[in-house]
């Protein structure tokens, strides 16, 4: 199953570590964001419960990565990845996983 804020129920804590993950992905995807506004996002992470953050980091590269595969951008996603690879390193990292 890969969860979305659209399938968690009104008082989860998910929605929060979804739509942070979403958000810095989404940012390492295309490269808009600066690095003090980087920083301060990952800010935000150490507050949630890391398990749940790594979980919905890792949904989010699932769903981008469909994304890419059913909108036929596979050329544009090798550009993609690096960043979100990066990304999803540095949650595993924060999850100490």
């Amino acid at each position: 199953m890969v969860l979305s804020a659209a399938n968690t129920e009104p008082g989860d804590r998910w929605p929060r570590a979804y739509d942070l993950a979403e958000t810095l992905l989404v940012a390492a995807e295309f490269g808009h964001v600066t690095e003090s506004a980087a920083a301060r996002l990952w800010g935000y992470g150490a507050g949630l419960d890391r398990r749940e953050f790594a979980i919905c980091a890792g949904s989010v590269g699932l769903t981008t990565a469909d994304a890419f595969v059913r909108h036929h951008r596979t050329g544009q996603a090798a550009a993609a990845v690096a960043g979100m690879v990066r990304a999803l390193e540095q949650v595993l990292a924060i999850a100490g996983a």
